[in-house]
């Protein structure tokens, strides 16, 4: 297979980047994310895929309400494994959507998440590392469609110093196993398939093995 740059290659329905609605760029810091907009649909839909395999619900604010993205694992009989909340101007922009869907989704499948919960995640100790995490995964997700993603450094930036050293480090695992489903998917039953597959069980399993170690040092 040949792999095409998409910075050299500018696709017949190439899109520039957007300028972020006022309300939601006041929230954080944004990437700018340019691309072709087939590449940019097949990429939402898989993160819709793969949230719907998760029993995870996506649900729409009402206009000028909330933050572009939350996710809340609270399980109910409407949203059994939680739901993310995206802001109205978030979903009329599809780039921006599909960056912040894949940010939530990065918390829902962040196997820290899935074993401390909420509490951790806004503990003032954990919650950059949380972010981090998620912003990464975003990058890496829409990277792997052949999206463009510019500027994106500036909220990592801002959550904690040193991110680099990290995602490559103590967070790496949890970026992986996290962040992996996300990605544009490998041929079914293909060795490269199989191997991602492995590498992912292999890294969930370390990051729930640190996850509890910490937990335990901390009770």
């Amino acid at each position: 297979m040949v792999r095409v740059n998409p910075r050299e290659e500018r696709t017949a329905d190439h899109f520039d980047p957007k300028p972020i609605p006022q309300r939601i760029a006041l929230q954080r810091p944004w990437p700018r994310i340019s691309g072709s907009d087939d590449r940019l649909r097949y990429c939402i839909g898989h993160l819709r895929r793969v949230a719907h395999a998760a029993i995870i619900s996506i649900v729409a604010l009402d206009e000028g309400l909330g933050e572009a993205g939350k996710y809340d694992s609270t399980s109910t009989v409407e949203h059994p494994n939680g739901c993310i909340y995206l802001a109205a101007e978030v979903i009329e922009d599809p780039a921006l959507y599909a960056w912040v869907l894949a940010h939530e989704l990065g918390h829902a499948l962040d196997p820290r998440f899935a074993l401390l919960g909420a509490e951790d995640y806004h503990h003032p100790r954990y919650h950059g590392d949380y972010e981090i995490v998620a912003d990464t995964i975003a990058r890496h997700s829409l990277e792997s469609f052949g999206l463009i993603i510019d500027d994106y450094e500036g909220y990592l930036d801002m959550k904690r110093p040193g991110w680099r050293r990290r995602i490559n480090g103590k967070l790496r695992d949890r970026i992986y196993s996290a962040g992996s489903p996300l990605c544009k998917p490998s041929p079914p039953g293909s060795q490269q398939a199989k191997r991602r597959a492995g590498a992912r069980r292999r890294a969930l399993r370390r990051a729930r093995a640190a996850a509890r170690e910490e937990q335990e040092r901390n009770r």
